[in-house]
């Protein structure tokens, strides 16, 4: 995470202003999230982001008004993780969004469904 300014607050989060949020390769930032403020609660173990922006190739291509990331301890969770976007060649552009589900405290399962408008 990159941002223009970070402040820590007296209840162990830091308050993140103007972020930039990547998975690719440095430098490869194909697919990226730019929240305009982005709260990352330490005791709670979980982060929150404002009108935040998923961008695909420097375009913004979808817009939330509030993101919850959900908690590091998944116990008796269901969530929803960011979604992956990608593109090839060879399959074309693909959308990944995976579900974490906590079935019982001994299991769990995460589904993937992906899209690949395009296959050759």
């Amino acid at each position: 995470m990159v941002a223009r300014s970070a402040f820590s607050l007296k209840d162990l989060s830091v308050s993140v202003w103007r972020g930039f949020l990547s998975r690719c390769a440095k430098g490869d930032d194909n697919v990226f999230y730019t929240p305009s403020e982005m709260v990352l609660d330490h005791a709670g173990g979980n982060a929150t982001a404002k009108h935040m922006l998923v961008h695909f190739h420097r375009l913004p291509i979808l817009y939330f008004p509030f993101v919850i990331f959900p908690k590091l301890a998944m116990s008796e969770r269901q969530v929803f993780f960011s979604p992956t976007i990608g593109f090839g060649d060879q399959w074309g552009v693909n959308f990944h969004l995976p579900f974490y589900w906590n079935i019982a405290p001994q299991r769990d399962a995460t589904f993937v469904p992906i899209t690949w408008p395009s296959r050759r």
